[in-house]
């Protein structure tokens, strides 16, 4: 029943019986189903050596999806899940983040891993953008 045309509220009659107007497409169940989905972010934020920030964006808030790294120097970068006997692991071919509770490895080719630990914000305030 995908390709069923769904009416409802704004479609008139005269819609109904000659079709939609130009320019516009009837809503159906299968071209609500190709939409994306509405995007839910998890934000974390770390505290690295030295105060430094390491932010990570959980995308859809759910296993499977990517993750966006807002390394404590340099941009954004986003990684693809990879399998991880425990905790999680986000890589590509130069860098990583892995975890497990509160604490990531993040890693960046030539230079030393950096070991975070989550902070918690503090009641009634506020995270850092």
């Amino acid at each position: 029943m995908l390709g069923a045309v769904i009416l409802g509220a704004g479609i008139s009659a005269a819609q109904e019986k000659d079709g939609p107007a130009p320019g516009q497409e009837p809503e159906t169940a299968l071209s609500r189903a190709a939409e994306p989905e509405e995007a839910t972010i998890r934000r974390v934020v770390f505290l690295c050596p030295r105060d430094k920030l390491l932010t990570v964006e959980f995308l859809n808030a759910e296993p499977g999806k990517p993750a966006v790294v807002h390394p404590p120097d340099g941009p954004a970068i986003t990684l693809a899940l990879q399998p991880s006997g425990s905790g999680f692991r986000y890589a590509d071919a130069t860098r990583e983040l892995r975890g497990k509770g509160r604490d990531v490895t993040w890693t960046d080719a030539g230079t030393p891993p950096v070991v975070c630990t989550e902070r918690i914000a503090p009641p009634g305030g506020t995270e850092p953008n």
